[in-house]
C-alpha cells in the first residue's frame, strides 16, 4: 500500500524551523478502510510509518490516530449499514488501549448493540490481520447519531474567557513538533498564551492546567471530526509541566493512554482554530487525568474529552527520579 504523500506546510505561524524534508501522509489517506472479502463486518488498514512514534518496543501507532480512525470507520460503517437511521455521526466514544498497535497492516472489526430512534451504540474491535492472532489491540464503544439535529432542551451557561488568539498568544516553538524528528507531533500548529515561565503551562490557569489553539497543518485545511478525534489525543502529557526537561521529557518518560472517552457536541467542519483548554487533576503513584475541553473562536464547546494515562520511565531512563519544580 502505497498512499499519496503530502508536505505539511512550513508556514511561519508555527516556527523558523529549518526546511522540511519529511513527506507525511495526509490523514484521510492513513486511515483508509477497505471491506474485507473474508469476514462481514470487517474492514482492512495500513498503519503508515509517519503515524507512529519510536516507542521501546519499536514503531506503534499515536493515539490520536487510533481515535481518528475510530470515529471515521464506525461512522462510515454505520450510515451504510443503516442508511435510514440518519446517524452517522460519533457523538461519543470510549476507547480502551489494551496493546500498542504496531506499524503495517490491521483489521477492524463492527457490531450493533443497540438500534434507537435518537442514537445507536456499536462497538469497534481493532485486531491484527492475521487470523491466527485473536488478541485485540483496542476495544471500543461507540454512540452514533446526528449532529445536526437541534431538538432537546438547552441551557445556555455562562462562558469563562479564553485568550485571544491574535494579541495574548505566541507560537508554540520546539523539536516535539518538527515533522522530520516527530511526524505525529507534526499534525498541528500550536499558538499558547505568552508570559508564562514556559509555553507548557498558562500563566492564568496554573502549572496543571494548559491552554493550547490548534490548527490542523497544511496550506487549506480546517477541521473535521477525524480531525477533532487526532486533537483528542495531540496534547502533550501534562506531568511535563513539572519538569525541567519540558518537551524532552518523553525521551525519559512514557506517557501511554489506558483509556479515552471523546464526547462531540458540535460538528468542528470548517472552523480554522480549535482552542484546548486542559487540566491535569493528579499524579500519584505512576498514574494521572487529562480533562479537555474544546472550544471555537466563539468560545462554544465542540468537544470534552477525559484521558486515563500512566507515566512509566522508558528502559533508557529507569534511574531517574522525578524532580517536579511544584507539587501538584
Amino acid at each position: 500500500m502505497s498512499p499519496k504523500d503530502i508536505p505539511i506546510s512550513a508556514s511561519s505561524v508555527v516556527s523558523d524551523r529549518q526546511p522540511q524534508t519529511c513527506r507525511l501522509t495526509p490523514l484521510e489517506d492513513a486511515i483508509k478502510l477497505t471491506a474485507s472479502e473474508n469476514e462481514d463486518s470487517c474492514f482492512l488498514g495500513y498503519l503508515p510509518e509517519d503515524w507512529c512514534t519510536n516507542g521501546d518496543l519499536g514503531l506503534q501507532a499515536y493515539g490520536g490516530f487510533c481515535t481518528a480512525l475510530i470515529v471515521s470507520g464506525g461512522g462510515k460503517y454505520f450510515g451504510s449499514k443503516h442508511p435510514r437511521s440518519n446517524q452517522a455521526h460519533c457523538v461519543s466514544l470510549h476507547i480502551q488501549f489494551l496493546r500498542p498497535l504496531p506499524y503495517g497492516p490491521f483489521k477492524i472489526s463492527f457490531e450493533d448493540i443497540r438500534k434507537g430512534s435518537r442514537f445507536s451504540v456499536i462497538e469497534a474491535k481493532l485486531c491484527p490481520r492475521d487470523t491466527a492472532v485473536s488478541s485485540p489491540y483496542i476495544l471500543s464503544i461507540i454512540t452514533l447519531g446526528n449532529l445536526h439535529r437541534r431538538t432537546g432542551p438547552s441551557i445556555s451557561l455562562q462562558p469563562k474567557p479564553i485568550p485571544n488568539r491574535l494579541k495574548d498568544c505566541v507560537p508554540w516553538k520546539h523539536d516535539y513538533f518538527d515533522p522530520n524528528l516527530n511526524p505525529p507531533g507534526a499534525r498541528f500548529k500550536f499558538l499558547v498564551p505568552k508570559g508564562g515561565p514556559t509555553p507548557l503551562w498558562s500563566p492564568a490557569r496554573g502549572q496543571n492546567a494548559r491552554d493550547q489553539w490548534a490548527k490542523v497543518a497544511g496550506e487549506n485545511e480546517t477541521f473535521n471530526m477525524e480531525y477533532l478525534g487526532l486533537l483528542a489525543d495531540s496534547v502533550p502529557a501534562l506531568p511535563m509541566n513539572y519538569d525541567p526537561q519540558g518537551l524532552k521529557a518523553t525521551e525519559t518518560w512514557a506517557f501511554p493512554t489506558v483509556s479515552l472517552s471523546l464526547d462531540i457536541r458540535e460538528d468542528p467542519t470548517g472552523k480554522e482554530w480549535v482552542l484546548v483548554r486542559s487540566r491535569m487533576r493528579s499524579l500519584l503513584n505512576g498514574r494521572f487525568d487529562m480533562e479537555m475541553q474544546m472550544l471555537d473562536e466563539s468560545n462554544n464547546l465542540l468537544a470534552t474529552c477525559r484521558h486515563s494515562c500512566i507515566m512509566l520511565a522508558r528502559r533508557s531512563g529507569l534511574e531517574r527520579t522525578v524532580t517536579p519544580k511544584a507539587t501538584l
